[in-house]
């Protein structure tokens, strides 16, 4: 069939529909016309081609998350995949530990609230022995009224929560408002110094709202009203051309509705940074009611650590610690010994360091024995309440495991809190950084997002796509070095449960001597992602120069308890 007959049948149809008025008599066209109405069918070929390119990629790239599911415990040498070796671990322990089933091992999780009815977690929640749910009593004397399951401190007796909190910077302008600037000139000059850091860096951030608010607001409002009118034609052409047409404008209409959709999220996120994250004015613990700047101040919070949150962020981590897979959909988590003890103290914005402090502590003194921290800030207003606070766990045996954070930054050359250190250098022995890895080997191997250090990150598991628990019994993937920490504290809790005499300072070095050792080089992580890669030497990125081994993990265990028998 020729090209030109081939144009007619496929212009002729909508053209005749075209020609023919309400009145029912017959209009000719002009060749402009004609001309016009053939760049229109084109052009529509061409968007419903697209609109198929666009599913057929979708489905692609849902077949490969598929394959990836769970790649996290694959191994490194039978998977070719850059995960924990889970698999081969248990594989171990059924040859090894055929007679012990492993201890259970208590793993706080501070974090936001979770959802604590989720089938994948339920049934791994620790249980506080010495509280009776309910009666309105503290009755271990711990301190925490009815906390069966944990705490939450950003939760106030009348069931109202903390979902948004300032950036640090803005609490830091605050301050120095409030204070006299003379006096703490000559008392303290370096604490004087960091606020008047951390004042310059939220005059900034500030300015750039004031400034550009309005003005982003506007741009996204008109986009989304272009949008609507582009899914409003859409609908239009289709009443307008009839079937031929319809299938290619619902498509055009359902990606118009997607694009407005994903305005609206961004016009959201830049409220709230004005709103909350950068607005003096905003009173954070109107609801907790407490004075932030006094440590002594702690009888705030409430029992309940399900519920509302703004952002879902615990339930994943807790995922990935301990899930059961009480369906084909979900993955196992490391280990069904763990018991998750939620303690909430994480809202959109910067942690109070108040919070953190209290929260540690709360871990300690009810039994944890490893706490995960999947979150961190760039500037802390009394670092020193938290590096006590670790210091107080480290004295009683707890393992800290913290998320290096998502920003390709340097940990050798900036700070992202908590610390482990101080000028003089670490400080305790029990606390892990951990980067986070994508499911590639070679030069992609680290995920571009991490963070990364030689002196201050200490190991490497992955963190992308992530197959974990959703709200509501659902699954989803997620990305993050937050997702990266908890397997390193699972496999922590793992190798406890069997081996339980060991040190927390000493299952540290267990993880960090049995990680799989990367000889090679990787592209260093980047903030901007059109730069050129930067190939690097994987052990300039962390202080062991390896990732996460579960089997490997297990064997030196058991090779170091003989030494010690």
């Amino acid at each position: 069939m020729s090209k030109s007959i081939l144009l007619f049948l496929l212009i002729f149809p909508a053209a005749w529909a075209l020609a023919q008025p309400a009145g029912g008599r017959y209009r000719v066209y002009t060749s402009r016309e004609y001309q016009v109405r053939e760049k229109q069918i084109r052009e529509q070929q061409a968007r419903e081609h697209n609109a198929r390119e666009h599913q057929l990629r979708a489905n692609a790239n849902r077949s490969a998350r598929h394959r990836l599911r769970g790649w996290h415990l694959a191994d490194w040498k039978q998977d070719s995949l850059p995960g924990i070796s889970l698999e081969k671990a248990y594989a171990w322990l059924d040859t090894h530990k055929s007679g012990h089933t492993g201890e259970e091992v208590v793993v706080a999780v501070l974090d936001t609230k979770l959802d604590i009815r989720h089938e994948a977690i339920r049934d791994n929640l620790w249980t506080n022995p010495g509280e009776i749910p309910g009666n309105g009593l503290d009755d271990d004397g711990n301190g925490y009224t009815d906390d069966v399951h944990g705490w939450n401190f950003l939760g106030n007796s009348a069931g109202e929560d903390v979902l948004y909190q300032l950036s640090e910077t803005a609490r830091a302008a605050r301050l120095l408002e409030q204070i006299d600037t003379a006096a703490l000139r000559l008392s303290d000059p370096n604490r004087l110094a960091t606020l008047q850091k951390y004042a310059a860096a939220y005059r900034e951030d500030a300015a750039f709202f004031r400034e550009n608010y309005r003005a982003l607001d506007s741009i996204l409002s008109r986009e989304e009203a272009a949008l609507r009118d582009q899914a409003a034609l859409g609908d239009n052409a289709a009443l307008r051309d009839g079937a031929a047409l319809r299938n290619g404008a619902a498509n055009q209409n359902e990606a118009a509705l997607r694009e407005s959709r994903a305005l609206r999220e961004q016009r959201k996120a830049i409220a709230i940074q004005k709103h909350f994250f950068y607005n003096p004015d905003y009173q954070e613990r109107a609801i907790t009611g407490d004075r932030p700047d006094d440590l002594y101040d702690r009888r705030y919070g409430n029992p309940v650590i399900s519920g509302r949150a703004p952002m879902e962020h615990a339930l994943g981590v807790a995922g990935v610690l301990a899930a059961r897979p009480n369906n084909r959909i979900g993955v196992a988590g490391v280990s069904e010994k763990i018991r998750i003890m939620p303690v909430v103290m994480v809202a959109e914005g910067d942690e109070h360091d108040k919070d953190v402090a209290l929260a540690i502590r709360y871990a300690v003194d009810n039994g944890a024995k490893i706490i995960n921290m999947s979150w961190g800030k760039r500037q802390s207003l009394y670092p020193g309440w938290v590096q006590d606070a670790i210091r107080y766990a480290s004295q009683r045996d707890v393992l800290l495991v913290h998320s290096a954070g998502n920003t390709a930054d340097d940990l050798d050359a900036v700070d992202y809190y908590p610390l482990d250190y101080t000028p003089d250098g670490e400080f305790t022995e029990s606390f892990l950084s951990v980067g986070a890895l994508s499911p590639r080997k070679g030069p992609a191997l680290v995920a571009s997002f991490s963070n990364y250090g030689q002196r201050n990150v200490d190991l490497f598991a992955p963190g992308n796509f992530i197959f974990t628990p959703h709200t509501g019994n659902g699954y989803t993937y997620r990305q993050g070095t937050s997702y990266a920490a908890p397997l390193v504290a699972g496999v922590a809790a793992l190798v406890w449960s069997y081996y339980p005499d060991f040190t927390a300072a000493e299952i540290k070095d267990i993880l960090m001597a049995s990680a799989t050792r990367v000889d090679g080089e990787v592209y260093l992580p980047r903030k901007v992602r059109s730069a050129s890669p930067q190939p690097v030497p994987f052990t300039r990125l962390c202080k062991s120069g390896g990732i996460l081994n579960a089997f490997a993990a297990l064997q030196l265990a058991a090779v170091r308890n003989r030494t010690r028998l």
